[in-house]
């Protein structure tokens, strides 16, 4: 991942904006289910009340980011372009759910803990995607939440955004 302020700079509106415009341009086949053959196209869920989200924050003890809830009060889980987007809590349309995922993983000569970390969606391949809701050691920008890959063969994993508006874009 190339070093950039990307993640600075980009507007979780407008990034849902875009996506609401390929969800009318495109619309989501009323009898399908399988995401998978709609790597073109976007399905939203009803989003949720601030306050449901607040209840779940509370429950785990721990604050979403900003972008992340504006996400989820658009959209209480979603397609989009192939990745499942979990849900706060089940419901009809997507019945995969946020899952703390703690885990260990070698970096350099010693190991460190992921303690605070979320499964939010997954590639429809078995490898999860995971929002950290600390900010990482030696963070410059205190709002700063990485996205992370984990690879379910091995449990191997890196940042693939550092936001969850930059992974969304």
């Amino acid at each position: 991942m190339a070093k950039n302020d990307l993640y600075h700079r980009i507007s979780i509106d407008t990034t849902i904006a875009e996506l609401e415009r390929t969800l009318r341009e495109k619309p989501w086949p009323d009898s399908s289910t399988d995401f998978g053959m709609h790597l073109d196209r976007v399905r939203f869920n009803t989003g949720l009340r601030l306050d449901k989200i607040s209840r779940f924050e509370e429950k785990i003890g721990q604050r979403f980011p900003d972008d992340y809830k504006a996400f989820l009060q658009r959209s209480n889980g979603a397609f989009v372009f192939g990745v499942r987007l979990y849900s706060l809590q089940a419901s009809q349309n997507n019945s995969y759910t946020l899952e703390h995922k703690p885990f260990r993983y070698a970096h350099g000569e010693g190991i460190r803990e992921a303690r605070d970390v979320y499964t939010i969606a997954d590639w429809g391949t078995g490898d999860d995607i995971l929002l950290n809701l600390q900010v990482p050691a030696g963070a410059k920008n205190k709002n700063r939440r990485d996205v992370i890959d984990r690879f379910h063969e091995d449990d191997e994993c890196r940042v693939i955004a550092k936001s969850f508006g930059e992974f969304l874009y």
